[in-house]
C-alpha cells in the first residue's frame, strides 16, 4: 500500500499492485512446497506423533490462501473502498461460520471440520479477490518496483513474525 501511493499514474500504481500479486503468488507457492514434507516433523515436535501431520497440511494451506487473500484485500483498501473490504471480510466470515456448523455439526469432524471450513473459506477469498484483482489491474510486472517493495518489506519480516508468536504461542499453551 506504501508503494501504491508513491504514484500518481494508474498504469503505474497497477504495476505496483500485480507485482505484489505474482510475486506473492511465486512466494506462497515456494513456501506451500518447502513445508509440506515437514508437515509430519511439526506434528511429531509439537505432539509427540506424526498422526496431525494431515492437520498441518491444511493449517499452512489455509496461511497461504489467507496471505493471498490479504494482498487482494489490501489493494481495496488502497482504492479507499472500505465498505468493499468490509464486505469480503464479512462474507468470508460468515462462509467461514456456516462451513463450520456443517462440517462440526452435520459432519460431526470436529477439529478437522475447523480446519476444512478456514480451508474452504480463505481459499474461495483468495481466488475470488486475486482473479478480480488480477482483472482490473492487468498482468504488469516491474522488477525495479518489486525490488523496491522487498527493501522496503525484508526489515519487517522478522517483527511480523515475531508478533505472529507473541499472538498464537498460547494456543500451544
Amino acid at each position: 500500500v506504501r508503494f501504491f501511493f508513491d504514484y500518481q499514474e494508474e498504469l503505474q500504481r497497477h504495476e505496483v499492485v500485480s507485482s505484489a500479486m505474482f510475486s506473492g503468488i511465486s512466494v506462497l507457492g515456494g513456501v506451500y512446497l518447502v513445508l509440506q514434507p515437514l508437515c509430519p516433523v511439526l506434528s511429531e515436535s509439537l505432539f509427540a506423533t506424526p498422526s496431525y501431520g494431515s492437520f498441518f497440511h491444511i493449517i499452512i494451506a489455509s496461511l497461504c490462501f489467507d496471505t493471498l487473500a490479504e494482498l487482494g484485500i489490501s489493494y481495496i483498501r488502497a482504492k479507499q473502498q472500505s465498505m468493499t473490504a468490509t464486505g469480503f471480510t464479512l462474507a468470508r466470515l460468515f462462509m467461514s461460520l456456516a462451513l463450520n456448523i456443517y462440517f462440526i455439526v452435520a459432519l460431526q469432524l470436529g477439529v478437522l471440520g475447523i480446519l476444512y471450513s478456514s480451508l474452504v473459506s480463505s481459499g474461495t477469498m483468495a481466488v475470488v479477490l486475486t482473479i478480480n484483482t488480477l482483472r482490473e489491474v492487468g498482468w504488469g510486472f516491474s522488477r525495479a518496483k518489486l525490488g523496491a517493495m522487498i527493501r522496503y518489506g525484508l526489515p519487517l519480516i522478522p517483527v511480523s513474525l515475531g508478533m505472529f508468536v507473541l499472538n498464537f504461542s498460547d494456543c500451544i499453551f
